[in-house]
């Protein structure tokens, strides 16, 4: 009798184990998606009164494709910043998916 409930208490963490990675797993790949979509479309604003290109020891401007000037080299770091997020999330949802898939099949 006890050894039948230890075997059924093991399955039941078991079972919780794995919806807690796979649970982890989705939020991690949803942070992802989210932090991607955010480093494709952000954009920083140019100061009022730039001009469109090199300003020397102030930055480099263009418009996009709507008109509106923006600073080139400061929306380079924050899409890094957003990237650098969105890449650490999709690691950890491949390990936490990983994880269930090996740990969980065996």
């Amino acid at each position: 009798m006890r050894a039948r409930a230890t075997a059924l208490y093991s399955r039941n963490v078991k079972a919780t184990m794995q919806t807690t990675f796979a649970i982890i797993s989705a939020i991690l790949a949803v942070i992802a998606a989210v932090t991607w979509h955010r480093s494709a479309t952000i954009w920083v604003p140019a100061p009022a009164g730039v001009d469109k290109g090199h300003v020397p020891g102030h930055g480099l401007y263009d418009d996009d494709s709507s008109g509106r000037r923006y600073d080139v080299i400061e929306t380079i770091k924050a899409q890094s910043r957003w990237n650098r997020i969105a890449s650490i999330s999709a690691a950890g949802a491949a390990v936490f998916h990983g994880l269930t898939l090996l740990r969980f099949a065996l």
